[in-house]
């Protein structure tokens, strides 16, 4: 669930774009207008009526076994699994999703109060205290709430400079340019190939670096975002194309390198006749011969059905730790983690 909302809060980043201005205005109102008008243009029309997101969908991941671990280049047959999943959202945080595929068939249910996840192969589920149920009550303050968390700080937070670029041209759209930037520390770059960084480090990448936004005149659309963070040796661009009406991002073409490994994907976003986000799909390839793919369908409704959300585990069922459970749901994935410990790695590390 974390992810998820990692996933979407992410997505709304990418997704930043509009508003009006003139050549002569500070870049930091630019930024501001920008927020603006994704808040008009995306998020304004559909959501502020909806307290319920239904999803379901796939996410498949696929590495070759020598980026695991050098004892494992002898292995021909890549390391890979997927799995489905299907269930609710609500605005504040509750949620039911099920999930099958090669980890078994498993629940998440999450509510105000706790968070069970059960597993039905081993028949065990482990409880935990909730954190980070909120007060949004529809998805347009759910949404909002996220982009003024970013606006604020670009803009509040006092550790960004500002810089408006030179005007260009971009396609055949003119452009202005404007560059925010974090102090960097020099001779920080990172020279290690890859080092294991945390979910919540690689969703919050933009908040370090520099990122440049090339901005049509016309509407003030981005059309460009280029990030650079030495220190992370991190560098990508991500260009944007827009549906018809030009105000809704329909493709995000991403690509860079980290950590001296060059990579490609491309994501995409449809809309409902009423303007909310219907599918959203990911594809991204690296060099290492990694990929990762997933592709949701998203379906908002007006009432929320409280009574999908109750879930209990069996009574037969065994109360476990999280990480004891995490793990057994890990050794499900047969074939590539049997090839693991027999090349003597610990399954224990392996985090999700």
């Amino acid at each position: 669930m974390d992810a998820m909302k990692k996933t979407v809060f992410f997505l709304i980043f990418l997704l930043t774009v509009s508003g009006g201005a003139t050549a002569g205005d500070r870049p930091q109102i630019l930024l501001n207008k920008m927020f603006h008008a994704l808040e008009q243009n995306i998020f304004a029309v559909g959501y502020r009526n909806k307290k319920q997101m239904a999803v379901s969908g796939n996410i498949s991941m696929t590495t070759p076994p020598s980026t695991v671990s050098r004892k494992l280049q002898m292995i021909n047959t890549n390391l890979s699994f997927s799995f489905a999943m299907d269930g609710i959202i609500l605005p504040d945080g509750r949620c039911k999703l099920d999930f099958s595929g090669d980890m078994g068939d498993a629940t998440l249910a999450k509510t105000a109060r706790r968070e069970i996840l059960y597993s039905t192969d081993f028949n065990a589920y482990s409880v935990t205290n909730a954190i980070g149920i909120s007060h949004a009550t529809n998805f347009y303050t759910y949404f909002i709430r996220k982009l003024n968390s970013i606006r604020s700080d670009f803009l509040n937070s006092g550790r960004w400079s500002f810089q408006l670029g030179n005007e260009v041209v971009y396609g055949a759209d003119k452009c202005y340019t404007v560059t925010v930037a974090t102090p960097f520390k020099k001779g920080a770059r990172r020279k290690a190939r890859a080092r294991v960084q945390k979910l919540d480090e690689l969703i919050t990448f933009w908040k370090r670096g520099k990122i440049t936004f090339t901005i049509r005149k016309k509407d003030f659309m981005p059309v460009r975002i280029i990030y650079e963070n030495p220190e992370e040796n991190i560098q990508s661009e991500i260009t944007f194309t827009y549906d018809n009406n030009n105000h809704r991002p329909i493709r995000l073409d991403v690509s860079g390198t980290a950590a001296n490994v060059a990579g490609s994907g491309q994501a995409s976003v449809s809309y409902s006749p009423t303007g909310e986000f219907s599918s959203v799909a990911l594809q991204f390839d690296n060099a290492l011969g990694q990929s990762l793919s997933l592709n949701l369908s998203l379906n908002f409704s007006k009432s929320a059905d409280m009574s999908a959300l109750s879930f209990l585990p069996p009574m037969d069922a065994q109360r476990m730790a999280k990480q004891n459970l995490k793990l057994l749901m890990l050794t499900n994935i047969a074939g590539s983690l049997l090839r693991m410990q027999q090349a003597g790695i610990n399954i224990k590390t392996i985090k999700f």
